[in-house]
């Protein structure tokens, strides 16, 4: 019979020494694969503060040049005196009154970023646009928002939306107006379209992205709402309502 040589011992060493290299090798690569990973993520994380900061500096300066612009709205007095005759005067005077109205109105469009521009009395009836005579009266919840508005004798804005009242989301913005006398003589709802003033802000990325972006959410009650698009539909805003439990 023939006898099976052992192998040497140094040879064992070897294999063992190799394996153990092997292991080694595989864990260390793990290890600088989840430390690049953990970089690289935090790294993104940092730039979406960043980011973030920034785009919400931009709304936020958006919004209160949008209130301060509001604000001399309710100290003009075309509007407030026109609203108080076109309210209280003959028909001549009536008349007189409205073609100024409408004048001030034209020049407002013309000159700022609204869709359109309401006049109605304190109780939420249309008086005018910039085309003339109008009738109707304000959607319920921007009476909700006119009513803070004459408590505050401040302009308030109505969130984001989309229902039937345009084909288009918008928000809109009360405006109280006084006459001369200090008198409160109705109100005036600046109709602003969302996808030519507020969502581009939020489409600007300063970096080169196909995944990223921006969204504005709202929190009813236990909802979360979604003000702007969202990449599902993007062409529509307030599509998406996902309770804050499933979120």
């Amino acid at each position: 019979m023939s006898r099976v040589n052992a192998p040497h011992p140094w040879y064992q060493s070897v294999l063992v020494i190799g394996m153990t290299l092997g292991v080694l090798l595989v864990l260390l690569s793990s290890y600088i694969y989840q430390d690049r990973q953990a970089r690289e993520r935090s790294h993104i994380e940092r730039e979406l503060q960043v980011i973030n900061q920034l785009q919400r500096q931009s709304v936020q300066g958006w919004y209160e040049s949008l209130l301060a612009d509001a604000s001399m709205l309710t100290d003009d007095a075309v509007l407030g005196d026109g609203l108080a005759t076109l309210q209280q005067a003959d028909n001549s005077a009536q008349q007189e009154a409205g073609q100024e109205l409408q004048d001030r109105l034209r020049y407002l469009l013309e000159h700022a970023n609204y869709s359109t521009i309401r006049l109605t009395d304190i109780k939420g009836q249309f008086l005018m646009d910039p085309s003339g005579p109008l009738q109707g009266r304000l959607p319920n919840i921007d009476r909700d928002v006119m009513r803070h508005a004459f408590t505050h004798a401040a302009p308030r804005v109505v969130p984001p939306r989309v229902d039937d009242t345009f084909n288009f989301p918008f928000l809109g913005v009360i405006v109280p107006l006084y006459s001369a006398d200090n008198m409160l003589q109705g109100a005036a709802w600046l109709v602003i379209d969302g996808r030519q003033t507020l969502y581009p802000m939020l489409e600007k990325w300063p970096v080169r992205s196909t995944t990223a972006g921006s969204y504005l959410v709202m929190r009813d009650d236990d909802d979360t709402v979604f003000l702007s698009p969202v990449p599902i539909q993007h062409d529509a805003a307030l599509l998406c309502c996902r309770h804050k439990s499933k979120a």
